[in-house]
C-alpha cells in the first residue's frame, strides 16, 4: 500500500515535506532500504519534482537517506557488512582527526568541547534519543572543526551522518539504547584532547570507536532478523 499524505500548502513546502517524511521515516514507514520514487512522492504531496528532490537532499545531509550510485533514493539501511566497512575507514579518519585536534586544540576550543560534552549527558539524562544523538553528532564535528581540515571534516561528515540516521530510526522503531553508557562513552575522546597526548588519542579514539562499531553491528543484526522474517511471511 503506498503512503497517502495530505496535500500541503505552497508555502515552505520543501521543509513540510522534508518534515512530515522525516516523520514517515523514523517512525518506520517507509522502512530501512525501502526506495523513495521522486514521481510517486510529489503524487503523495501535492507537490513538483524539484520540491521533493530538494527535500530528499535536506534528509540525505541529515544521514536518514541514501543515494545509490544510479541517483536513486531509499532509506539509509546498513548491513553487517557496512558497519564493517564504514568503523574500518572511520579509525583510520577519526584517528587522524582526533590527533590533528589534539595538537592543535586551544584552551578556548576545550572549553567549548567541554560543553558540548555536558549538553550531550543532559539529554542522555533526560533520555530524549533523538536530541542525544543530535548532540553527540555536534560533538564529534566540533573535534573534525578542531582538526582544521574541510577536507577531512567533509569526508567524515559523509561517511559519518548516515550511521546516526540508521541508529534514529532504529531507536524510533522500538530499538532501546543505553544513552548514559553511550554519553560516557564519548568522554575518553574529551579526555584524549585535554590530555595533548597526540599518540594516546590515535588509541582512544580505535577503543571507542570499535565499542561503537559493536553496538551498531548489534543493530543490524536485528534489523537483518526482521528483514528475513518478513520475506518468510511473505513466502
Amino acid at each position: 500500500m503506498p503512503i497517502l499524505f495530505a496535500k500541503l500548502p505552497k508555502h515552505s513546502l520543501r521543509q513540510h515535506v522534508a518534515s512530515k517524511l522525516r516523520q514517515a521515516i523514523l517512525h518506520g514507514s517507509p522502512k530501512p532500504g525501502e526506495r523513495l520514487v521522486e514521481r510517486k512522492l510529489a503524487i503523495q504531496f501535492g507537490a513538483s519534482v524539484p520540491v521533493i528532490r530538494e527535500a530528499l537532499v535536506q534528509l540525505e545531509a541529515e544521514g536518514l537517506v541514501a543515494k545509490s550510485p544510479s541517483s536513486s533514493c531509499c532509506v539509509t539501511q546498513y548491513s553487517i557488512e557496512d558497519v564493517e566497512q564504514a568503523f574500518a575507514l572511520r579509525r583510520v579518519l577519526e584517528g587522524y582527526a582526533m590527533q590533528e585536534a589534539t595538537r592543535r586544540a586551544t584552551p578556548e576550543q576545550i572549553r567549548s568541547l567541554e560543553s558540548l560534552y555536558l549538553d550531550m549527558l543532559d539529554a542522555a539524562r533526560g533520555g530524549d534519543s533523538v536530541l542525544f544523538l543530535r548532540r553527540a553528532y555536534g560533538f564529534k564535528q566540533y573535534i573534525w572543526e578542531i582538526a582544521g581540515n574541510r577536507f577531512l571534516a567533509a569526508a567524515l561528515a559523509r561517511l559519518v551522518q548516515p550511521q546516526f540516521g540508521f541508529l534514529s530510526i532504529r531507536l524510533h522503531t522500538g530499538e532501546t539504547l543505553d544513552l548514559i553508557q553511550d554519553a560516557y562513552l564519548h568522554l575518553p575522546l574529551l579526555e584524549a584532547i585535554r590530555s595533548k597526548d597526540v599518540e594516546a588519542s590515535r588509541h582512544t579514539t580505535e577503543a571507542v570507536l570499535d565499542e561503537m562499531s559493536r553496538r551498531t553491528r548489534s543493530f543490524a543484526v536485528t534489523q537483518s532478523s526482521e528483514h528475513g522474517k518478513e520475506r518468510l511471511q511473505k513466502a
